[in-house]
């Protein structure tokens, strides 16, 4: 009858040791599914919801200190959630020419202070100048937000930019833009993010090599390796198309020359396709000239340089018109 009775207790034992273990892998699960998608859910209809789809806070004071950054960088957001030193009217004033601004972490203007970014240095270039007595004045407005596609970029320009009533549309698109679909991605992005930033010895080691986000560089080769760039290209043509719903008028579409060459056939198409679209594939190249930051985002000088481009490109070409 005792050797029963241990036996039981320990059989008690063991079993509550299995439920707590249970229950801590349990607890220590992440929130978010990332079950892979198959093939055919890569798959873009015009009527999709976007399930993942993100925006900044208005009024909001966003800064980046890193190990490899010399300084803080520190972004005011107004209250339509710019990245932006003031408030644009939604009723554009008479002799006014107003260009809106959309992208990524390179239109929006990350690791440099709010006057530092590309759009905020060509409203005062444009403003210094008179590129055409018609105007008296040019508004910039800045519509770009760090980690976005070019689906997302779509999408914001529809919810914030269209009411602005802009008259030229600049839409700097990167090689690693096409690398990304947020609607399959940002599960696993979030996650591996988290991953990678628990362990900072991890994280240091991966900064030595020059990878400054690895769990980009993780997420976006397991895109390409599931789905093969030739139906990530044909996703992209799509979501491209959707700018006509939004949005009518001129756009300048500007890339640096090193996106591949495939990614530039597919904005060349859009553009001829679409018209009044002009097409800038050899952006100035700020790595060449100090304008970049170790993780490879432009620095101040970088920003500079890319907006001292895109206004003589306006000039050159004269896009902006004066009759």
């Amino acid at each position: 009858m005792q050797k029963r009775l241990i036996i039981l207790i320990v059989c008690l034992q063991i079993f509550i040791v299995i439920g707590l273990i249970f229950y801590i892998l349990q607890k220590q699960k992440p929130a978010v599914s990332v079950t892979p998608l198959s093939k055919k859910e890569l798959v873009f209809s015009e009527s999709d919801t976007l399930k993942y789809f993100y925006d900044l806070k208005p009024n909001a004071t966003y800064t980046q200190e890193r190990s490899w950054l010399s300084y803080k960088a520190t972004q005011t957001l107004n209250a339509d959630s710019l990245n932006e030193q003031k408030m644009y009217s939604l009723e554009k004033p008479k002799s006014t020419y107003r260009i809106v601004t959309i992208g990524d972490s390179f239109t929006y203007g990350y690791y440099v202070n709010t006057p530092d970014n590309y759009p905020e240095q060509l409203e005062k270039l444009m403003n210094a100048a008179s590129v055409c007595p018609k105007y008296t004045h040019y508004d910039v407005i800045n519509l770009g937000v760090s980690g976005y596609d070019i689906r997302y970029q779509i999408e914001r320009l529809n919810q914030k930019g269209t009411k602005y009533q802009p008259d030229l549309l600049i839409w700097l698109i990167k090689d690693d833009d096409f690398d990304q679909v947020l609607e399959v991605m940002l599960p696993k992005r979030n996650l591996y993010k988290n991953e990678f930033e628990a362990d900072q010895n991890l994280l240091e080691s991966y900064f030595k090599k020059g990878i400054y986000m690895p769990w980009k560089v993780k997420v976006e080769k397991e895109l390409r390796d599931d789905y093969g760039l030739s139906s990530i290209l044909e996703y992209q043509k799509k979501a491209l198309r959707l700018i006509n719903q939004y949005y009518l008028g001129p756009i300048l579409i500007v890339t640096f020359s090193k996106t591949e060459k495939e990614k530039k056939e597919v904005l060349r198409a859009f553009a001829k396709e679409r018209g009044n679209v002009f097409f800038y594939d050899s952006l100035v190249d700020i790595y060449k000239l100090n304008g970049a930051l170790p993780d490879g985002h432009p620095n101040k000088e970088g920003y500079a340089l890319i907006s001292k481009d895109i206004y003589e490109y306006l000039q050159k070409n004269k896009i902006i018109s004066c009759k």
